[in-house]
């Protein structure tokens, strides 16, 4: 379980989730033979919910009712870990283009010292 929804039932979606707001249009319209809707890293979604969160919706059928099937992943370690990673590869990127501008400048090798 992420979060508990025992104190959010009485209170609207869009309250604590202030992001739905803006897609509720959107999910209202979903049919049952559309793919599911996905939002990639949502950063703190809500108050009580600090990280990196997967979204997905989408319209299903039970006993013949429609309802929408909100499934939250939480991924706040691999955006974590993706993060870090992107910044050590794009230091080590300016590190090999300030060798690539460094040695365009050597023209022999006592240029190395």
């Amino acid at each position: 379980m992420i979060f508990s929804t025992a104190k959010l039932k009485d209170i609207p979606v869009e309250k604590w989730f202030p992001f739905i707001e803006s897609i509720c249009d959107t999910l209202k319209d979903i049919k049952i033979t559309d793919d599911e809707i996905l939002f990639s890293r949502v950063e703190s979604p809500a108050l009580f919910l600090p990280g990196s969160y997967d979204f997905s919706f989408m319209k299903i059928e039970i006993k013949n009712i429609e309802y929408i099937q909100w499934s939250v992943y939480d991924y706040t370690k691999v955006y974590t870990y993706l993060t870090k990673y992107q910044q050590l590869k794009n230091e080590k990127d300016i590190y090999r283009q300030k060798l690539e501008y460094k040695n365009k400048k050597i023209k022999s090798f006592n240029d190395l010292f």
